[in-house]
Protein backbone atom coordinates (compact mmCIF):
# COMPACT_ATOMS: atom_id res chain seq x y z
CA UNK A 1 0.00 0.00 0.00
CA UNK A 2 2.81 2.44 0.79
CA UNK A 3 4.29 2.36 -2.75
CA UNK A 4 0.90 3.39 -4.15
CA UNK A 5 0.65 6.32 -1.75
CA UNK A 6 4.20 7.41 -2.60
CA UNK A 7 3.44 7.20 -6.32
CA UNK A 8 0.25 9.22 -5.91
CA UNK A 9 2.04 11.83 -3.78
CA UNK A 10 4.80 12.22 -6.37
CA UNK A 11 2.25 12.64 -9.19
CA UNK A 12 0.39 15.30 -7.22
CA UNK A 13 3.63 17.13 -6.44
CA UNK A 14 4.72 16.98 -10.08
CA UNK A 15 1.38 18.36 -11.27
CA UNK A 16 1.50 21.19 -8.75
CA UNK A 17 5.09 22.09 -9.60
CA UNK A 18 4.25 22.33 -13.28
CA UNK A 19 0.96 24.19 -12.94
CA UNK A 20 1.06 27.38 -14.92
CA UNK A 21 -1.02 30.48 -15.45
CA UNK A 22 -2.64 31.62 -18.65
CA UNK A 23 -1.28 34.54 -20.67
CA UNK A 24 -4.79 36.04 -20.76
CA UNK A 25 -3.74 38.77 -18.32
CA UNK A 26 -1.53 40.28 -21.05
CA UNK A 27 -2.79 42.12 -24.12
CA UNK A 28 -0.69 40.39 -26.77
CA UNK A 29 -2.21 42.59 -29.50
CA UNK A 30 -0.20 45.56 -28.18
CA UNK A 31 3.52 46.27 -28.07
CA UNK A 32 4.54 49.15 -25.84
CA UNK A 33 7.86 50.38 -24.50
CA UNK A 34 9.02 52.06 -21.34
CA UNK A 35 12.44 53.23 -20.15
CA UNK A 36 13.78 53.15 -16.64
CA UNK A 37 16.44 51.91 -14.26
CA UNK A 38 16.77 48.26 -13.20
CA UNK A 39 15.73 47.83 -9.58
CA UNK A 40 15.89 44.05 -9.45
CA UNK A 41 16.62 41.18 -11.87
CA UNK A 42 15.32 37.78 -10.77
CA UNK A 43 16.88 34.91 -12.77
CA UNK A 44 14.48 32.24 -11.48
CA UNK A 45 12.03 29.51 -12.42
CA UNK A 46 9.18 29.51 -13.45
CA UNK A 47 9.64 33.07 -14.75
CA UNK A 48 12.50 35.51 -14.89
CA UNK A 49 11.45 38.96 -13.68
CA UNK A 50 12.82 42.41 -14.42
CA UNK A 51 11.73 45.20 -12.08
CA UNK A 52 12.46 48.78 -13.14
CA UNK A 53 11.91 52.22 -11.70
CA UNK A 54 10.24 54.57 -14.19
CA UNK A 55 10.33 58.29 -13.36
CA UNK A 56 6.91 59.91 -13.07
CA UNK A 57 5.91 62.66 -15.49
CA UNK A 58 6.74 65.34 -12.93
CA UNK A 59 9.38 63.45 -10.94
CA UNK A 60 12.49 65.32 -9.90
CA UNK A 61 15.93 63.73 -10.20
CA UNK A 62 15.72 62.42 -6.64
CA UNK A 63 12.13 61.15 -6.80
CA UNK A 64 11.80 57.38 -6.64
CA UNK A 65 9.40 56.98 -9.56
CA UNK A 66 7.01 54.11 -10.26
CA UNK A 67 8.00 50.44 -10.04
CA UNK A 68 7.12 48.35 -13.08
CA UNK A 69 7.40 44.53 -13.29
CA UNK A 70 7.99 42.44 -16.41
CA UNK A 71 7.61 38.70 -16.66
CA UNK A 72 9.99 36.87 -19.00
CA UNK A 73 10.42 33.16 -19.80
CA UNK A 74 12.23 30.87 -17.35
CA UNK A 75 15.96 31.26 -16.88
CA UNK A 76 16.55 27.88 -18.56
CA UNK A 77 14.91 29.13 -21.76
CA UNK A 78 16.59 32.54 -21.68
CA UNK A 79 19.99 30.90 -21.18
CA UNK A 80 19.66 29.59 -24.76
CA UNK A 81 19.04 33.06 -26.19
CA UNK A 82 21.86 35.47 -27.14
CA UNK A 83 23.08 37.91 -24.46
CA UNK A 84 20.98 36.52 -21.59
CA UNK A 85 22.62 35.25 -18.41
CA UNK A 86 22.19 35.54 -14.66
CA UNK A 87 24.36 38.69 -14.87
CA UNK A 88 22.81 40.21 -18.02
CA UNK A 89 21.16 42.98 -16.01
CA UNK A 90 22.31 44.66 -12.83
CA UNK A 91 20.73 47.10 -10.43
CA UNK A 92 21.16 50.61 -11.81
CA UNK A 93 21.32 49.62 -15.50
CA UNK A 94 19.40 51.94 -17.82
CA UNK A 95 16.99 49.95 -20.00
CA UNK A 96 14.13 50.23 -22.45
CA UNK A 97 11.70 47.32 -22.28
CA UNK A 98 9.30 46.37 -25.06
CA UNK A 99 6.33 44.45 -23.70
CA UNK A 100 2.70 43.41 -24.02
CA UNK A 101 0.87 45.30 -21.25
CA UNK A 102 -1.28 43.93 -18.46
CA UNK A 103 -4.95 44.15 -19.40
CA UNK A 104 -5.89 45.68 -16.04
CA UNK A 105 -3.65 48.72 -16.60
CA UNK A 106 -1.15 48.05 -13.81
CA UNK A 107 2.48 48.97 -14.50
CA UNK A 108 4.15 46.02 -16.24
CA UNK A 109 3.49 43.17 -18.59
CA UNK A 110 4.94 40.31 -20.59
CA UNK A 111 8.47 41.36 -21.49
CA UNK A 112 9.60 40.75 -25.04
CA UNK A 113 12.82 42.69 -25.55
CA UNK A 114 15.23 44.61 -23.33
CA UNK A 115 17.58 47.21 -24.79
CA UNK A 116 20.39 47.81 -22.33
CA UNK A 117 21.80 51.36 -22.33
CA UNK A 118 21.44 51.46 -26.11
CA UNK A 119 24.28 48.94 -26.45
CA UNK A 120 22.80 45.44 -26.24
CA UNK A 121 19.49 43.83 -27.23
CA UNK A 122 18.02 40.97 -25.20
CA UNK A 123 15.10 39.13 -26.79
CA UNK A 124 13.11 37.09 -24.37
CA UNK A 125 9.47 36.27 -25.04
CA UNK A 126 8.49 34.75 -28.36
CA UNK A 127 4.84 34.79 -27.30
CA UNK A 128 4.37 38.57 -27.03
CA UNK A 129 2.86 38.49 -30.50
CA UNK A 130 2.51 42.19 -31.31
CA UNK A 131 6.12 42.79 -30.21
CA UNK A 132 7.39 39.82 -32.22
CA UNK A 133 5.75 41.16 -35.37
CA UNK A 134 7.13 44.65 -34.75
CA UNK A 135 10.65 43.88 -33.51
CA UNK A 136 11.80 40.49 -34.82
CA UNK A 137 12.06 38.45 -37.97
CA UNK A 138 12.77 34.70 -38.04
CA UNK A 139 16.38 33.60 -37.99
CA UNK A 140 17.90 30.85 -40.14
CA UNK A 141 16.23 28.04 -38.16
CA UNK A 142 12.87 29.79 -37.87
CA UNK A 143 13.19 29.45 -34.09
CA UNK A 144 12.81 32.41 -31.69
CA UNK A 145 16.27 31.53 -30.34
CA UNK A 146 18.05 32.88 -33.44
CA UNK A 147 15.52 35.58 -34.32
CA UNK A 148 16.99 38.71 -35.88
CA UNK A 149 16.10 42.08 -34.38
CA UNK A 150 14.66 44.75 -36.64
CA UNK A 151 15.73 47.30 -34.02
CA UNK A 152 18.91 49.17 -34.80
CA UNK A 153 21.23 50.84 -32.33
CA UNK A 154 23.00 53.94 -33.57
CA UNK A 155 25.15 56.01 -31.21
CA UNK A 156 23.27 54.56 -28.24
CA UNK A 157 19.86 55.48 -29.69
CA UNK A 158 17.17 52.95 -30.53
CA UNK A 159 15.92 53.16 -34.11
CA UNK A 160 12.59 51.31 -34.44
CA UNK A 161 11.45 49.79 -37.75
Amino acid sequence: MKPRIAALASLLAFGTAHAHHSAAMFDSTKCESVSGTVRNFQWVYPHTWVWIVVPGADASADAAGDIWGFEFPPSGSLALAPNWSRTALEKGDKVTIYYSPLRDGRHGGLGNTVVLSGTRILHGAPNAFACDEKLWKPGPSGSPIDAISTLKLENGRIIEP
